[in-house]
C-alpha cells in the first residue's frame, strides 16, 4: 500500500501544475488515508505537511490549523515514544548490570567461605551472619530510596498533568477568531493572527516538555498571547514588562506556563470588565540570589466587583489560577521551595477599586 502513496502525490503535484484543485486535494486526501492505514508516520507527517502548505497557499487557514495540529502532535508523539524507549532499555542495561554485579560479589563470597571454612568455621558462621545483616540492611536501605524516588515521580507526573490541563477556552476562542476574521473578510487579520496563534501553540508544547525554562522563553510565551487577546478585544488594553538591570532573563530558570493564568485573570476579570482602555504591567527583579520577585499589576475594577459581576453572569470561569496554586505547592512538596503568591486589591482613601496586583516569589 506504502508504494501507492508517492504515485499520489505525484498525482497531486500534477493536478496542482494544471490548476485542478479539487483533484490535487483529493489525491493529497486518498494518500493520507492510506498512509494512516498503513500506520507509516513518514508518510502521514509528510501527507500532512502538503495539506497544510497547500491549504495555507490557498487561502484556506482553518483547515490549514487542523493539519498543523495533527501534524504537532504526531511529531510529540513519535519524540515521546522514542525517549521512552530510550529510557526502558537503559533501565533494563542498569538492571542486568546491577544483577550481574551482585551475583559477581556473591560467587567472591562463597570463594572466601570455602578457603576459610577449614581453618575457622565459627568465624565463618560471624562473617556469613554479618554480611546477611549488611545485605538485609542494605536491602532496607534500596527500599526506601525506591520508595522516595517513586514519590518523587509521582509529584513530577502531577505536575505535568497539571500543566497541560491549562487554557482550552483559550484555543478555542482563538479558532473561533479566526473563523470570524475570514468570514468578516479580514484576511490579513486572520493571516497574522494564525501564525501568532500557531508559533504560540508551538512554543507552549516546546516549553511544556521541561520542568523549567528560561525566563525570556516564558516573557516570549505571554507576549504571544498578550497580542492574540489584544487583537481579539480591539486593543483594550496595553501591557508593559518592567526588567530589572541585575536580572538576566536568559539565565533565570522558572516553571513554564507559570505566570500566563494570572495575565489572563488580569484580562478577564479586571480590564474586560472596564469601560475604558486598561494596563497590565508585569516588574521582574531579583529578590536575592536565590528568588526572582515577580508582580503583575492591572488597573482593572477590582476582585470584588469582578466577583459580584461573576456571579451574575459567569461567562468565562478561570481554572488557570487553582492550578498554578496547585503547581505551587506541588513545587514546594517536591523541593521544599520557598515559592508563594500573595494577591493585594489596591484601592484609594475612598476605598474605590484600582485595580489588582500579584506577588509572585519564584525560587531559581
Amino acid at each position: 500500500m506504502n508504494n501507492f502513496i508517492p504515485i499520489e502525490l505525484s498525482f497531486f503535484r500534477y493536478y496542482v501544475a494544471i490548476g485542478n484543485g479539487k483533484l490535487a486535494l483529493q489525491q493529497l486526501e486518498g494518500a493520507l488515508q492510506k498512509s494512516r492505514k498503513a500506520r507509516n508516520i513518514p508518510y502521514i507527517l509528510g501527507v500532512i505537511n502538503e495539506l497544510q502548505t497547500y491549504l495555507l497557499k490557498k487561502g484556506d487557514s482553518i483547515q490549514a490549523l487542523r493539519y498543523i495540529v495533527q501534524y504537532n502532535a504526531i511529531e510529540d508523539s513519535v519524540k515521546k515514544m522514542n525517549t521512552e524507549a530510550r529510557i526502558a532499555s537503559f533501565e533494563i542495561e542498569q538492571q542486568q548490570q546491577k544483577q550481574e554485579n551482585e551475583i559477581e560479589q556473591l560467587q567472591k563470597q562463597k570463594s572466601t567461605q570455602r578457603n576459610y571454612y577449614i581453618f575457622a568455621s565459627i568465624f565463618l558462621l560471624l562473617i556469613v551472619l554479618g554480611v546477611f545483616s549488611r545485605l538485609r540492611s542494605k536491602r532496607k536501605r534500596d527500599q526506601e530510596e525506591l520508595t522516595t524516588d517513586f514519590k518523587k515521580q509521582l509529584a513530577q507526573a502531577e505536575t505535568k498533568a497539571l500543566r497541560s490541563q491549562m487554557n482550552p477556552h483559550f484555543i478555542f476562542n482563538s479558532l473561533n477568531s479566526i473563523n470570524n476574521f475570514v468570514t468578516d473578510q479580514k484576511h490579513e487579520i486572520a493571516s497574522d493572527y494564525l501564525l501568532k496563534f500557531s508559533k504560540l501553540i508551538r512554543l507552549i508544547l516546546d516549553n511544556s516538555r521541561s520542568e523549567t525554562i528560561p525566563l525570556d522563553k516564558e516573557l516570549e510565551t505571554l507576549q504571544l498571547y498578550v497580542q492574540l487577546e489584544s487583537i481579539r478585544f480591539e486593543n483594550h488594553f496595553t501591557y508593559v514588562v518592567n526588567i530589572a538591570e541585575n536580572t538576566s532573563t536568559g539565565s533565570i530558570m522558572i516553571p513554564p506556563m507559570l505566570l500566563q493564568p494570572f495575565i489572563e485573570n488580569a484580562i478577564w476579570h479586571g480590564l474586560m470588565q472596564k469601560r475604558t482602555k486598561g494596563t497590565i504591567a508585569v516588574d521582574i527583579r531579583m529578590e536575592n540570589e536565590n528568588f526572582l520577585h515577580i508582580s503583575i499589576t492591572d488597573d482593572g475594577i477590582g476582585r470584588e466587583k469582578a466577583a459580584e459581576m461573576k456571579s451574575k453572569s459567569a461567562t468565562h470561569r478561570s481554572h488557570g489560577l487553582k492550578v498554578t496554586s496547585e503547581r505551587i505547592d506541588m513545587m514546594n512538596k517536591l523541593n521544599s521551595t520557598g515559592a508563594h503568591v500573595h494577591i493585594v486589591d489596591l484601592k484609594d482613601e475612598q476605598g474605590n477599586a484600582l485595580g489588582t496586583r500579584v506577588e509572585l516569589i519564584v525560587p531559581i
